[in-house]
């Protein structure tokens, strides 16, 4: 059978089925509109779930609006109902609004008769006060007028003990006519009920309205992914419905859209009638055609390609194919092959310089290199291997192992067989002996390598020896002298064990601790060295999303997710600190703290963090000493080791934290190894689970949790122990199963009056909108994401803003006209450094201000010590580079006037000192 018959069969065959293929698009088509009318049921769901979170999102402003009037925040019952009704008059979607007291009852209504209403058993009251923001009831009717109604509340926040509680009820007919008339297209269905299987809004069967869900959608209520179905409605019409459970609604409401799919699907069937009859009027025209198109395209051109291929394959290499019309399919096909034969020519000359090349490197490798068939016959060996094994390269070809090898096949063979079976054998050291000296031991590393086809069928086997006679040989004598060294080592030992004994005691205990020490140190500076180019990365990463966000708005969903994104990288930056706190390589800040005053500061971020099932109770004495620590470091250690306490106790406990003065005395023993002196000691104790022994040695494991994967890091406890051994303080803990623990942390006293104020009022910078008019910056970071990041937010500041990767670089462009307002250079540059960037640019311009980013304490400490400039920590967000920035500026102008026009006022404080 001709090329030209089986083009033609071909075409025949494809049009042959017409009626099948019709079928079976038929078929994709449907499910094609299906999918269509599912994922716009889908979008419809998602549109009224968006108009439905903005109500709600109006509700909690008008809320919000209310509870900030004064009369209504003290629960003027004489003046605030007025001032509702005024609020609220004009809020269609608002009802009613009422102001619940502490004690549940209503204080005052935009309805007089609410007054005096029992609302202490209503769930969204209770829910705003527990979550201190705005919270959805679940349906109910006005006992005024049994109107349908959704309630919402929210808080009065600032206030002692509970607060009031501000309840607005949505008009639940309002709100249908509002989705009905803009989102819904005509013909389709909705439902929206809330938590608790309650219908709020249906259409078009508006009186199931308080109703509970039917049994198809009441089980979506507690999915976690959107629900698509076609199925058909309560009126007997086929509808596509699309539902947004709770959880991944904006709105928190069960949200559901339905589609008529009979208009969509009557479309496709006339369609398909068309189809039809098009193919049967073409069958017998695209054969024809077909058959007379293939004659005189396709079977003249494949007749000479396939000529030429046989004169290649008799060995004519000269043949090439004549070149037709470049524009065509087979002229380009045959310059293609032209193409290719004439690199298959020059391919080969070039295989064989590569396989010259391999052979020689193959034969001149100090290792003994061989390959062996499955029939266990070698096929080439190198040089090596040919005086390892005493025999001729040419004697190994051909030759099976045992022939070449007889005194050692009987361990080779069965190694070779594996390998064979496709296992691969790693490198084993055995002796061996030549064949032609047998008594010459030799010590070889040999591997085994099996080669596999991609079929997965094993071609041989890859042989490497290497011998290591005088590497072992060199061991044995070393370990020989080791022991020769230890027994004399030994001997004296034992002849001095009496006069020594206590001193050989504490040296060991001393080389123990020295080994713990440096094994900390080890894991403290590769940690710190972590969060080193972690903070760096962070840098990057919060300013992109900080630029991102601002440029989203308008966006509420993509504002949601990079909000996500942000809280990840705040948690990402908190974890840094751990590392470097746990690594000691923060840069402290002592000063006299009041533990008292401190712990009561915290009191409602640890009551806070622990939530309502614990009790946290504080006994510290106001006379207590002041303890010498950074303020906010201790701050970190007590939310650690009382968010620790918490998680101990999942079903709920006490936490005591107790603060009292303790006297180490010299020669006493002490559970934290302190030295003698005065400290405040700060215990925290808690009725929790407790641990045993194995779980109490490795507490301070850095890396080591017993809690679930994502709920720790390993690195509480060894931050604890970081920052407070940093601060020459001690801690230990005490637990017993079921009994609780106890951690106690020691600090030294402070060097001052009990009455001295111990931890001095922090200042917070506040940066305000930046105009930087024109003023002109240096920003030098061999980082290009945190140079993009830090360039985009000075210069829509209205900065002037010159960049340089590189110290050299910064300094030429220093040289070049007139000098920057302010230069901004990152410390850790490789070559020249930030600080040595620092120091020439100051011998150049001894009034330029300088700002230093650093993201590592060490090189905070460094730029502190030698000029005194001020430092941007790292990860920094938009507000820290712009406030520093606009304050360095104004201390440069101020600087720069005469004496008597200089204001009175303390010299500002650095960022690195802010909370």
């Amino acid at each position: 059978m001709n090329l030209l018959t089986r083009v033609v069969l071909v075409i025949a065959v494809a049009l042959l089925p017409p009626l099948a293929m019709q079928g079976f698009n038929e078929v994709t088509l449907r499910a094609a509109r299906r999918d269509e009318v599912r994922q716009e049921a889908l979008r419809d769901a998602r549109t009224l779930d968006a108009e439905l979170d903005a109500i709600i999102a109006g509700a909690r402003n008008a809320l919000v609006a209310a509870v900030a009037i004064p009369a209504i925040r003290a629960a003027d019952a004489a003046s605030c109902e007025p001032l509702l009704q005024s609020v609220f008059a004009d809020l269609a979607f608002l009802r009613e609004a009422r102001l619940v007291g502490d004690d549940g009852r209503v204080i005052c209504a935009t309805a007089p008769q609410a007054d005096g209403m029992d609302l202490s058993a209503a769930p969204e009251v209770r829910q705003a006060r527990a979550r201190g923001e705005l919270a959805l009831g679940a349906f109910t009717r006005s006992p005024l007028d049994r109107h349908a109604e959704l309630p919402v509340a929210y808080p009065v926040r600032g206030l002692a003990g509970p607060g009031p509680v501000l309840v607005g009820e949505i008009d639940l007919d309002w709100l249908r006519r509002r989705l009905t008339g803009r989102l819904l297209p005509e013909g389709a269905a909705m439902t929206v009920a809330d938590r608790d299987g309650t219908i709020l809004v249906a259409v078009p069967d508006a009186a199931a309205v308080g109703g509970p869900l039917g049994p198809v959608l009441r089980p979506l209520l507690d999915a976690s992914a959107p629900a698509i179905d076609v199925r058909p409605g309560p009126d007997g019409v086929p509808r596509a419905e699309a539902v947004l459970p709770p959880e991944r609604s904006g709105s928190e409401l069960l949200v559901s859209a339905s589609l008529s799919t009979g208009p969509v699907f009557a479309a496709a069937d006339a369609a398909s009638a068309r189809s039809y009859a098009l193919i049967g009027g073409g069958f017998l025209a695209a054969l024809a055609l077909a058959a007379w198109m293939a004659r005189g395209m396709i079977a003249r051109p494949m007749h000479v390609i396939l000529a030429t291929a046989e004169r290649w394959q008799r060995g004519d290499m000269a043949a090439r194919l004549p070149a037709p019309h470049p524009r065509t399919e087979f002229g380009r096909i045959a310059g293609a092959v032209n193409a290719l034969l004439d690199a298959v020519a020059a391919g080969q000359a070039g295989l064989r310089e590569r396989l010259a090349e391999l052979r020689a490197i193959y034969d001149g490798s100090p290792v003994g290199l061989g390959y062996v068939d499955p029939d266990m016959r070698y096929v080439t060996v190198n040089a090596r291997l040919a005086e390892i094994n005493d025999c001729a390269a040419a004697a190994h070809r051909g030759r099976t192992v045992r022939e070449v090898l007889p005194a050692t096949a009987d361990r080779i063979e069965p190694v070779l067989r594996r390998a064979l079976a496709g296992e691969k054998i790693p490198p084993q050291e055995v002796n061996s002996a030549t064949e032609a000296a047998p008594g010459l031991k030799r010590r070889l590393l040999v591997s085994y390598q099996p080669v596999v086809a991609p079929d997965g069928a094993v071609l041989g086997v890859v042989i490497a020896v290497q011998e290591i006679t005088a590497l072992r040989q060199a061991e044995a004598a070393l370990r020989s002298a080791l022991e020769r060294a230890n027994a004399e080592l030994g001997q004296r030992v034992a002849e001095r064990t009496a006069q020594f004994e206590a001193e050989v005691r504490e040296r060991e205990a001393a080389q123990a601790q020295l080994q713990q020490a440096q094994k900390m140190e080890v894991i403290g500076q590769l940690t710190g060295g972590v969060a080193h180019d972690f903070n760096n990365l962070l840098t990057a990463i919060v300013g992109n999303l900080e630029l991102a966000m601002a440029r989203s708005a308008g966006r509420p969903d993509i504002t949601r997710l990079l909000a996500g994104a942000m809280r990840s990288a705040d948690r990402g930056a908190a974890l840094t600190q751990r590392m470097l706190a746990f690594g000691r390589r923060q840069f402290l800040r002592p000063q006299p703290v009041a533990i008292p005053a401190l712990l009561d500061g915290m009191w409602e971020l640890l009551t806070g963090s622990i939530g309502p099932a614990v009790r946290l109770e504080v006994e510290a004495p106001a006379t207590l000493r002041p303890a010498r620590a950074d303020p906010n470091q201790i701050e970190l250690v007590m939310l650690n080791l009382v968010v620790n306490a918490r998680d101990a106790m999942p079903g709920g406990g006490q936490i005591l934290i107790s603060a009292a003065e303790e006297r180490v005395s010299p020669g006493q023993p002490h559970p934290a190894a302190l030295v003698p002196g005065d400290y405040v000691r700060i215990a925290v104790r808690d009725s929790g689970e407790g641990m045993d022994q194995d779980t109490l040695a490795r507490a301070f494991e850095p890396f080591f949790t017993t809690k679930p994967v994502g709920r720790g890091s390993g690195l509480g406890l060894p931050m604890v122990q970081g920052v407070v051994a940093q601060s020459d303080g001690g801690v230990a803990i005490r637990s017993t199963p079921g009994q609780g623990t106890t951690v106690t942390v020691w600090l030294p006293c402070a060097d001052t009056d009990a009455s001295a104020p111990a931890v001095p009022p922090l200042t917070v910078v506040t940066v305000a909108t930046t105009d930087g008019s024109g003023r002109r910056i240096l920003l030098v970071d061999d980082d290009d994401d945190v140079a993009a990041f830090a360039a985009i937010c000075l210069s829509d500041a209205g900065y002037v803003v010159r960049r340089a990767a590189s110290g050299v670089e910064a300094l030429r462009l220093l040289e070049q006209g007139a000098p920057p307002d302010l230069m901004i250079a990152d410390l850790g540059m490789p070559g020249m450094n930030g600080l040595q960037l620092a120091v020439a640019a100051r011998q150049r311009f001894p009034a330029l201000p300088i700002l230093i980013a650093t993201g590592y304490a060490a090189e905070d400490a460094d730029a502190r010590g030698t000029l005194d400039l001020p430092v941007l920590a790292k990860p920094f967000k938009a507000a820290d580079l712009l406030g520093r920035v606009a304050e360095l500026l104004r201390v440069a102008s101020c600087d720069a006037r005469p004496a008597a026009a200089l204001p009175e006022s303390p010299a500002p404080r650095s960022l690195a000192g802010a909370r």
